[in-house]
């Protein structure tokens, strides 16, 4: 019986049910090699193209808590803020891309001068405060030089460099 505008598939002479099945079966095998090839390109390019809108989004966070503190100073004398919980900002607005929290040490207030991070010469990254997230794998160390630093994203030089570890200028000098 045929339904009309649909005609059976003639078979060419010798060619077996068994047959049809084996090449669907190449067909459905193509495509999953054509499928996981593609999966093996873009995966890698997803996480890079992710990985680098997570840095962008914690240097405009950065900057913004910045304009908070600037603006908690213009309120108030002169004077830093103790810690981010002074701005009276959500600090849930205020997680890192990666669900850490933003790490703020005021420098101008503090006694130990170990608390200042150093940048890869030995220098201090900022005079005034540090603010940072701790990056992807949510650690950090107090110089730049460690391995574990690698990925935070710094406000540095006091404000005139915002971005990685990776990208912050090697010079170690003012």
């Amino acid at each position: 019986m045929a339904v009309k505008g649909f005609t059976r598939r003639r078979v060419p002479p010798g060619v077996t049910a068994e047959d049809e099945r084996g090449v669907a079966i190449a067909r459905v095998l193509v495509v999953i090699a054509i499928v996981a090839i593609v999966s093996t390109v873009a995966v890698p390019i997803s996480r890079d193209h992710l990985d680098s809108t997570h840095v962008t989004q914690a240097i405009a966070d950065i900057g913004a808590i910045e304009i908070a503190i600037s603006r908690y100073q213009s309120q108030n004398r002169g004077e830093l803020p103790q810690s981010l919980s002074d701005l009276n900002l959500s600090m849930q607005q205020w997680q890192d891309p990666w669900g850490g929290t933003y790490q703020y040490v005021n420098l101008e207030s503090s006694d130990e001068p170990a608390d200042a991070r150093t940048d890869f010469g030995g220098g201090t990254v900022n005079r005034d405060y540090d603010l940072y997230s701790n990056g992807k794998d949510g650690r950090s160390a107090g110089t730049f030089s460690s391995p574990l630093a690698r990925d935070d994203v710094v406000r540095g030089l006091s404000g005139s460099f915002y971005g990685s570890v990776a990208d912050y200028p090697n010079s170690g000098s003012r």
